[in-house]
Order: structure tokens, then C-alpha cells, then sequence
């Protein structure tokens, strides 16, 4: 056996260098487990979007018996780890394994004594289901990594008939792939350029529903023009009526499809396209050739409010089985450099951040969107310390809340106001104090309106709050004289199964709200310490059910925060120091040695 000199990413490459590449290519698509992120596309691809990368092949004579392709991520100037996404590959035997995985080892170290830069550690993101003996060294990567692939998955064997595979869904997938013919949804596929724009759209649409960062559409371009072309991914639709509801991006490398991205539209859910859309995937990649469908990230069965919770109730209808990969690896070089990467990455994971999960190559986000408003909607989660956000909890409980519901108090129009000059003096100006830096006021900004949203979740399954824009006076009609908050807010208290906060693209002007009809929004689902921030001047509300099951009712409770840069003139404006008694709350001193009962929130 044989280590080859390790060869660079693909892009003007020599006769040699295209046939060693096809020659990988082959050997990483006849390895049951072996991924689409080891191919010569996928690195050309992560090419594109900046990233370094070498492959490393270890032959028996001709024969490739393993390898792996290796990134280069730069978090910092001067430093760097290295990356085998879905490797290394190695042969199934354990002893030419061990063997093989050594040489790599040992090839990858002579690599990094020729960088410049500094290489902190490598890691590794293998298919395996159980850790080999001969792995040692490593250890586990950090839960909240952002450089890191899903380790919990669902597979579809699509080796049996096509009637099996239907059976072996759950009851209720088997019922919505019944309900979407019945509705008369069609599956297409459309790798034209006009698919791609309807992809991005519902895809854009679903994460941002979902308060996620959507990809940018350099990033699917990127993808696309490497695998399109090879016939290594594909996108798909399910159309009703002539109108695109669902979306699916799935890439097909050797024996296993994979859906990577995709998403569905708010609109006529009960028709049931997506269900419809993956079985016909399915479908589609057992008459390819395909013997697994893999759907691409759930989140584990011990974890329910985990960011994926959702999509994972659905794609468990679909059947499957669940797949347990051994956790990210990390094999440290320099434990220094090392120590310093987690210190970074533990902040960025602690502190308040916009909610995400991009890939590991995903380019930075497009500011280029010609809806700049909109795209200034951020989310940060969570947005205070747990211990600031209990002691919110404490001050107001629950019962508090429905109480004063029930005796029909007009939370709406029982605001306060905290000039920002004067230091905190209760637990809700402390709140304010820790959501600042999240809001980045400007300058000119000097005081805060804030007020309590209090509603239950079924009081009408249309608008818990309808549409309107926030401004100096509820009561003011002369448009000439409104003004707007530099910056609206909200912070959740509760996570409630619906009341989405929904900002749209519309804004008040001399005639009214322009557009009259929104041609965009945002939606953000409720979730306790969950924080939104977003553009004062923009139209927004809160939806009800709307079209979905009914389930028991709870309560909405969110802390709005407007940041003004002139205090409003409206009547029901109160000095925030007297938020207590307005909101007939009492703060008597506990027991010695007692701590204060934490009250039971939805």
C-alpha cells in the first residue's frame, strides 16, 4: 500500500489530475459509508466559495483502498483547522482499515508541517454508527459548533417496492401522500434558471418563518453549477393549481439521495405537497438507481426544543430508519491554538446570536437584498442571561397575566417610558438595560416605550393582534404628524404553539400603507427569551391558528420595547417607576433563606 502525494481542489487541472480525480470520484461512490461532501464536485464547489482543500489517496498497487478529502477552514488570520466532512473513507475490513486510517493520519501531518499558517486541530465527520478501536486521540467537538454536519439522521431504504416503502411511512404520512393526490398536486422537477429563483424564494420564505438565516443566492448558484451538470442534484417542486408550494434541493451521489435544503409555503397547507413531494423522490431515486434516501438531519429524540424539532416531526412521518453517527472528532495539534478556537467558538454559541445553521461553507449573507428593511429583522436566542430572564418570570407570573386578562385589563394601552439616561430601577428596566447592546440604538435614540402583549392563543383563529404600525400617539389621525420608534422589539416569554409575530414590507406614507398589499414579510415564532428586533416605521401584527390543528390554549405573553429617539406624546404614557403599581404587581422581600417559587410558565 501506497500514499499518493496529495493533490489540490479541481479547477484548471491537467489530464492527470482530472483522471485521479475521477478515479477518487468512483471509489468514494462505491463506498457504502461515504458521502456526496468526499467528491471532486463538492470540493470545487467549496472552491467557489473560498475554501482550500486537498484529497489524500492511499493505493493497493492501482486500486484507491481509502482516503480522504481534506478543508482547510480559516477562522481567524493565521490560523486554521482541517476538515474531512463524510470521511475518512476506508475499506470495510477493520485491520486494512486501522491501516489505512494511520497512513492518512500520517499523510495529513506532513501537510500540516508545510502550512504557513497556524493548524489548531483536525477534525472528522465519518459515517460511522460506532467508533473503531483504532481511533484514539480524538475528541469530541463542542454540541454548539457551527463547523459541523448533522450527526442524527433519518434513512429511507428504497430497496423494496414502492408500495412498501409507502407502508412503512407513518399512518399519518401514508394519509397526507393520499390527501395531496386527492387535492391533485403534481411533482415536477425544473433545474432551469426559473426554478432555482422559485427554490430560493420558498426556501427564503420557510427559514425566515421559522426565524432562521437563509442561505444567499451566491451560495446556491455556487452548488448548482457544480452538480447540475454531473446530474448530482436536482430540484424539485409540488405545484397545485399552477402554483408552487413546495421545494426540494436533493443531491444523488453514488448509491444514496440526500435532501440537503427545501422548504413549503404558508398557502394551502391542507393539500399536503410536501408529503407528496418526498415520496415522489423516493420514487424518482429508486428508478435512478438509488437504494437510500437520506433525509438529511433530525434532531434527537432527547432534546425537544431543539432548533429542528419541527421538520423532524415531519420527516419522521415519512419512516425511516433512525441513524446515529459517532459525534464530530477533533484530533488537536496545537493545543494552544486549540484552546483559544473553543474560547471563540464558546462565545459565539453563549452569547446572543442570530438564530442559524449554515453549512460549514457558507458564505456570508447577501446584503445585496433589494428589501433592505426586511432583511434588517433579526433574531437573537437567547437574548438575556437565564437568571435576568427568571427574575422577569418571578416579578410577573402567569397567573398575574391571566388574571388581569380575565378582569380585562388594557395591556395595549398601559405603556411605560424609560429615558436611557437614568439608571435601572426595577427588573423590567434591567431587562431593557441587557437587551440594548441586541438593539444597538443609535446616538440620537433617548428612551425606551415598553408595554406587555397578553393574549391566549385561541381567543379567534385569525389575528391575535392585527396589522398596524407603531407610533407617538395610538390616537393621532394627521398623518403629517406621526412618527415612528427607530427600532420596534419583542421579547417572548412564553413559546406558545402559534402567534407569530409578523412583520411585513409595507409603510405608512401620505396615502396609507404602501405597497397596499405586502409583496414580502417575516415570521417569528414565539419561543420563551427569544428577542426580534426590527425597522420602527414597518407594518407588523400577530397571526393566529389560522388553517392549523387546534390545540389547547395558552398564553402570549411578550415584552414589547420601542427605542425612540423623541418621547411619544400619548396620554397613556406612564413613568416606567411606576410600572408596579399600574401593573398592580408587589415585590415583598422572601423568607430568610428562601428562595422566591418559580412560577409555572407555558
Amino acid at each position: 500500500m501506497s500514499a499518493a502525494q496529495p493533490f489540490s481542489t479541481p479547477g484548471r487541472l491537467t489530464d492527470d489530475a482530472v483522471a485521479r480525480w475521477s478515479a477518487w470520484d468512483r471509489f468514494v461512490a462505491a463506498t457504502p459509508d461515504a458521502g456526496f461532501m468526499q467528491s471532486s464536485p463538492w470540493a470545487q464547489f467549496r472552491a467557489r466559495a473560498g475554501y482550500e482543500h486537498f484529497a489524500v489517496t492511499l493505493k493497493d498497487g492501482d486500486a484507491i483502498v481509502g482516503g480522504a478529502l481534506v478543508g482547510k477552514w480559516t477562522y481567524e488570520p493565521g490560523h486554521c483547522f482541517y476538515y474531512v466532512q463524510e470521511g475518512p473513507v476506508l475499506p470495510a475490513d477493520e485491520a486494512d482499515a486501522a491501516e489505512v486510517f494511520d497512513a492518512v493520519l500520517a499523510s495529513i501531518e506532513r501537510h500540516r508541517k508545510a502550512e504557513d499558517a497556524t493548524v489548531s486541530h483536525l477534525r472528522i465527520e465519518p459515517r460511522w454508527q460506532h467508533l473503531p478501536d483504532f481511533v484514539r486521540g480524538f475528541r469530541p467537538a463542542a454540541l454548539s459548533e457551527r463547523y459541523s454536519e448533522p450527526r442524527d439522521t433519518l434513512c429511507i431504504d428504497l430497496r423494496p417496492s414502492e408500495e412498501e416503502i409507502l407502508a412503512q411511512m407513518k399512518p399519518k404520512g401514508r394519509y397526507n401522500v393520499r390527501v395531496a393526490r386527492k387535492h391533485g398536486v403534481t411533482i415536477v422537477r425544473d433545474n432551469s434558471y426559473q426554478g432555482l429563483i422559485d427554490f430560493m424564494r420558498i426556501q427564503r420564505c420557510t427559514l425566515v418563518r421559522k426565524g432562521m438565516k437563509p442561505m444567499t443566492p451566491v451560495y446556491f448558484r455556487a452548488m448548482l453549477t457544480e452538480l447540475l451538470p454531473r446530474g448530482q442534484a436536482s430540484l424539485f417542486f409540488a405545484e397545485h393549481r399552477g402554483r408552487r408550494l413546495a421545494t426540494a434541493l436533493v443531491v444523488t451521489f453514488g448509491r444514496r439521495a440526500t435532501y440537503l435544503y427545501g422548504g413549503s409555503l404558508l398557502a394551502q397547507r391542507r393539500v399536503m405537497a410536501p408529503s407528496l413531494l418526498h415520496f415522489e423522490i423516493m420514487r424518482r431515486a429508486k428508478a435512478s438507481g438509488c437504494e437510500w434516501y437520506d433525509l438529511w438531519g433530525v434532531a434527537p429524540f432527547d432534546q425537544p426544543d431543539h432548533a429542528w424539532q419541527q421538520i423532524s416531526e415531519f420527516k419522521r412521518k415519512l419512516g425511516g430508519v433512525e441513524v446515529q453517527l459517532v459525534p464530530t472528532l477533533d484530533y488537536v495539534y496545537d493545543a494552544a491554538a486549540y484552546d483559544q478556537y473553543r474560547i471563540a467558538e464558546s462565545g459565539r454559541a453563549t452569547s446572543p446570536r442570530t438564530m442559524e445553521r449554515p453549512p460549514a461553507s457558507a458564505p456570508p449573507s447577501d446584503t445585496s437584498d433589494t428589501n433592505r428593511a426586511l432583511a434588517s429583522v433579526r433574531l437573537f436566542d437567547p437574548a438575556v442571561p437565564r437568571r435576568e430572564f427568571n427574575a422577569l418570570r418571578r416579578a410577573f407570573p402567569e397567573s398575574h397575566f391571566r388574571r388581569l386578562l380575565q378582569e380585562g385589563f388594557r395591556f395595549y394601552q398601559t405603556a411605560f417610558w424609560y429615558p436611557l439616561d437614568r439608571g435601572p430601577e426595577n427588573v423590567f428596566e434591567s431587562i431593557i438595560n441587557s437587551l440594548r447592546p441586541l438593539a444597538q440604538p443609535s446616538a440620537s435614540v433617548i428612551g425606551v416605550e415598553w408595554w406587555f402583549s397578553v393574549t391566549l392563543t385561541n381567543s379567534t383563529p385569525q389575528w391575535l393582534l392585527p396589522c398596524h404600525f407603531d407610533r407617538n400617539d395610538l390616537d393621532e389621525q394627521d398623518l403629517q404628524k406621526i412618527r415612528h420608534p427607530e427600532t420596534a422589539s419583542v421579547l417572548f416569554l412564553t413559546s406558545p404553539p402559534y402567534g407569530e409575530l409578523v412583520v411585513t414590507d409595507q409603510v405608512l406614507t401620505d396615502k396609507g400603507a404602501h405597497p397596499q398589499q405586502p409583496k414580502d414579510m417575516r415570521f417569528v415564532s414565539p419561543k420563551a427569551n427569544r428577542y426580534a428586533t426590527f425597522p420602527g416605521h414597518l407594518y407588523h401584527g400577530v397571526i393566529g391558528r389560522m388553517w392549523r390543528p387546534v390545540k389547547d390554549t395558552k398564553l402570549r405573553v411578550a415584552m414589547a420595547v420601542n427605542w425612540w429617539t423623541q418621547k411619544p406624546e400619548a396620554a397613556y404614557l406612564n413613568d416606567s417607576r411606576a410600572c408596579m403599581a399600574a401593573l398592580q404587581l408587589t415585590t415583598p422581600s422572601p423568607p430568610s433563606g428562601c428562595t422566591p417559587p418559580t412560577a409555572a410558565w407555558a
